[in-house]
């Protein structure tokens, strides 16, 4: 398991588990990861996605969360999208 940032602690809460990265891509110069956190904030637990970006000169952190109820439908979501590659629609 990575370490955990600062940064997560402070902008997403108490990080109870780091997925890790899903995608990184490069840029150049620079890179971008998305990871999935698992936080409690505000005695809430929330899934949060997590886009790193940098550069020689900057970098960008930006995080959207999901309430952990919302989980089934992500679900289904990608169940649909697996179908729907597999079916060949989605050329």
């Amino acid at each position: 398991m990575r370490e955990v940032s600062f940064l997560d602690r402070v902008f997403a809460g108490r990080v109870i588990r780091d997925f890790g990265i899903i995608t990184e891509r490069s840029l150049g110069v620079g890179k971008m990861q998305t990871s999935l956190l698992l936080v409690e904030r505000g005695g809430a637990n929330k899934l949060v996605f997590k886009t790193a970006a940098w550069a020689f000169l900057g970098g960008s952190v930006s995080y959207v969360d999901i309430p952990v109820e919302e989980i089934p439908r992500l679900q289904q979501w990608i169940g649909e999208a697996q179908a729907l590659l597999a079916s060949g629609a989605a050329r």
